[in-house]
């Protein structure tokens, strides 16, 4: 049985925003949760929140995920396939 597209991205943000939280970065991590949330009852407002996100300095294309001054190899490649992903999904 194949995903929908709105329930694909919605699990792909709760996983990334998961990883955020696992890698150190708290308030990224909440800020996606709530978007995941809202996505199914606002999916353009959302979609160009998120995409936003990967613009600029301090953008989700400019962070690594850490735990105890260590990089998570394995999460931070998780982590970008993920964002590709969704950036693909959404634009």
């Amino acid at each position: 049985m194949a995903i929908d597209k709105k329930t694909l991205i919605v699990e792909n943000m709760e996983r990334m925003a998961t990883l955020l939280k696992l890698g150190g970065y708290a308030e990224w991590s909440v800020s996606i949760f709530k978007l995941a949330d809202q996505y199914e009852r606002a999916p353009d407002d959302t979609k160009y929140i998120f995409l936003n996100f990967y613009g600029g300095m301090g953008s989700l294309n400019d962070l690594v995920l850490y735990r105890n001054g260590s990089v998570l190899m394995s999460v931070n490649n998780e982590f970008d396939q993920l964002r590709r992903e969704l950036f693909n999904l959404l634009s």
